[in-house]
């Protein structure tokens, strides 16, 4: 499981010229799986776990930023205005919009029982 996310980023992501929203879709629903995974390992008492989960993390990192930094040069568009462009349903087919509405939504879900989780430990 530890670098399966890895391996899945780079066959998913690993042509930024056909990104489909199912594939973005797919790729969200197996990082919140992932991040999961790495936020038990991270709460692990053994050392090493944690050691090879914040590796990871950071692997994931670097490949999400320079993913992000490759998508955003090619589109030629600014950050904001490629926020703008994401957040306008009229930029997408009704279903490529369902899409990217339903992988929000999971997001969204998953940092909202994260907060909870933390709260109780608290």
């Amino acid at each position: 499981m530890a670098t399966n996310i890895l391996e899945k980023f780079d066959e998913l992501f690993g042509d930024e010229e056909v990104l489909e929203p199912q594939k973005i879709e797919l790729f969200v629903q197996e990082s919140l799986k992932f991040f999961e995974y790495l936020r038990e390992k991270l709460q692990s008492k053994d050392e090493n776990e944690q050691k090879e989960a914040l590796n990871i993390a950071i692997q994931l990192q670097k490949k999400l930023e320079s993913f992000a930094q490759k998508t955003l040069s090619k589109s030629g568009l600014s950050p904001d205005q490629l926020k703008n462009f994401m957040a306008a349903p009229q930029n997408f087919t009704p279903e490529e919009w369902k899409t990217l509405e339903n992988s929000e939504k999971d997001i969204e879900d998953y940092q909202k029982e994260l907060r909870k989780n933390h709260l109780k430990r608290i």
